[in-house]
């Protein structure tokens, strides 16, 4: 996969959730997910990732994210969050 490529998977997810699209989001997860919504607890699997997140989504007015950094090949990211309810 290229750099772009991975850089794109990456900045889209991020606008799955500025979309507020929980279709979208979910999207990016394996089954095997384990996602962690500090301060929550830990959560595995994709129908428990989106319980999780279907508990705040909907009341979510608005969701900005900021890419701050993506580094390739090895894909790590670093970005900012803002969500409004």
């Amino acid at each position: 996969m290229t750099n772009e490529a991975n850089e794109k998977i990456v900045t889209d997810f991020c606008a799955s959730w500025a979309a507020l699209d929980i279709d979208r989001i979910m999207a990016y997860f394996s089954d095997d997910i384990i996602y962690h919504n500090m301060p929550a607890e830990p959560v595995q699997g994709t129908d428990a990732v989106r319980e999780a997140i279907n508990s705040f989504l909907p009341q979510t007015a608005s969701s900005r994210w900021e890419l701050k950094k993506v580094a390739s090949p090895t894909t790590q990211c670093s970005w900012s969050e803002s969500i409004t309810s």
